[in-house]
């Protein structure tokens, strides 16, 4: 047997938890119930006649709730009291919820007839316009605001979801046959990829020979045209000064020395001209494997290692662009150890909060 008095509706209204009774009986107010679909609501209303039983109306209409109906709705309509006014806005004006979008309900109430890639197109273009427009508008100012960003937020999830779906289907028969092409070719790649082995196997230790030879001949031909090229230094010195000499005393004896000193020293400058040529010939030589195509040859590859992390670490941090990478490998792995339960010196961790 229940009373119409106002007072649980009325504490609900103000965001009480009123707890319901053991029997399920509900208390007099107007509420509303998720529709089976959970993209709308349907108002119910409750109130007992004099002899203390229960009536029921849902969305404005009698009848369409028997009692125990009524009851089992109870535990949520509970949860979700409206005020009079409101439940007339919606039961007798007709009037739209004012927490329910309208492009989301209107998508809802006119679904396409398949899910086409235009279909879905139109609909996600619809919705995120509608996106943008309530972010335009900024952070929400009321729970109807909130609940319609959200319900827009859901509905593109939907879509998004849906949408993956549809592309991961349609692109099945053509990512089985990339891998049966993928599996069809991988041996034989594979077989061809042994040359890189082969190169280093094979090729790479002679080229280090014989590269190791041909800086020993250019060292020994440079050697020997710097030798070829001071001896013509010194010859050319050693005929100016016996021409100098015979051109001071006049003797045939000595002007005649002076001739073969002056030979000998042209003689020796040709050597020394051939043994640089000689030299530059070996320096340009090459060192390759291979009588066709690019062949094979040694490439300078540096290779890195930490020698001093202290001193290495000291200088990267004096760069914001270094710093900043360091960072985030820092902060990932101490993420990884602070999950695990591991305190972590020198990482700070605050409590926030993101929409999911």
């Amino acid at each position: 047997m229940g009373t119409n008095d106002t007072t649980n509706w009325e504490r609900r209204l103000k965001g009480e938890v009123v707890p319901l009774t053991s029997d399920m009986e509900p208390d007099y107010g107007f509420y509303r119930v998720r529709t089976k679909d959970k993209m709308s609501w349907r108002a119910i209303a409750y109130w007992f006649d004099d002899a203390g039983d229960l009536h029921c109306k849902l969305q404005g209409r009698d009848g369409e709730l028997t009692r125990d109906q009524a009851q089992q709705a109870w535990p949520s309509a509970s949860q979700n009291p409206i005020t009079h006014d409101l439940y007339r806005d919606v039961t007798e004006r007709g009037l739209p919820w004012p927490d329910l979008n309208d492009e989301v309900t209107r998508l809802h109430n006119n679904p396409p007839e398949e899910d086409s890639f235009e279909n879905l197109q139109e609909r996600i273009d619809d919705l995120s316009r509608e996106a943008e427009r309530l972010m335009k508008k900024g952070a929400a100012k009321s729970q109807e605001e909130a609940d319609q960003a959200a319900d827009v937020a859901d509905s593109l999830a939907k879509l998004h979801r849906r949408a993956d779906t549809l592309r991961e289907i349609e692109k099945r028969p053509f990512w089985t046959r990339c891998l049966e092409i993928e599996a069809a070719w991988k041996p034989l790649l594979t077989a061809a990829l042994i040359h890189k082995t082969l190169k280093q196997v094979v090729c790479a230790p002679w080229l280090a020979s014989q590269k190791k030879a041909k800086e020993q001949a250019e060292a020994e031909a440079r050697r020997k045209a710097d030798e070829a090229r001071r001896a013509a230094l010194a010859a050319e010195a050693e005929a100016r000064r016996k021409a100098t000499e015979a051109a001071k005393t006049g003797n045939v004896a000595a002007a005649a020395e002076a001739e073969r000193a002056q030979q000998k020293a042209e003689e020796i400058t040709r050597t020394a001209v051939a043994a640089q040529h000689t030299a530059q010939a070996v320096a340009r030589e090459t060192v390759t494997a291979g009588t066709r195509g690019r062949g094979v040859h040694l490439r300078a590859a540096d290779e890195f290692s930490i020698e001093d992390r202290a001193a290495m670490f000291a200088y990267l941090i004096t760069n914001e662009k270094s710093l900043a990478d360091i960072d985030a490998v820092f902060l990932k792995h101490a993420q990884t150890l602070h999950r695990a339960g591991i305190k972590v010196p020198g990482l700070k961790v605050t409590q926030g909060s993101q929409a999911a």
